[in-house]
């Protein structure tokens, strides 16, 4: 049987952010991180994917999951956008 665990609403303390890692939003929602990752494998969840193992997934996406928001189009970061994901991604495999 497959695990459909749900999420109702963003706790009260949810840190608002442009961009969220798997771990960092299983945290908040108070899911495993696997939860995070099999809603991103089954499109329930968008996330852009920067390579094979990482992924920043938008708070839109967050808020259209849980219905706290209208859907948005979804679209192609800037390159600009795109090098400052990489910047932070890059940091944080660093440290």
């Amino acid at each position: 049987m497959e695990n459909m665990t749900t999420i109702s609403h963003l706790p009260s303390d949810f840190p608002k952010q442009a961009f969220y890692t798997p771990d960092e939003l299983a945290q908040v929602l108070r899911v495993h991180v696997s939860t995070v990752r099999e809603w991103i494998r089954t499109n329930r969840l968008f996330a852009y994917r920067l390579s094979e193992r990482v992924s920043r997934i938008p708070l839109t996406s967050v808020m259209e999951m849980l219905g706290e928001s209208q859907p948005v189009t979804h679209r192609t970061l800037t390159e600009e956008e795109e090098d400052a994901v990489w910047a932070e991604s890059e940091a944080e495999h660093r440290s």
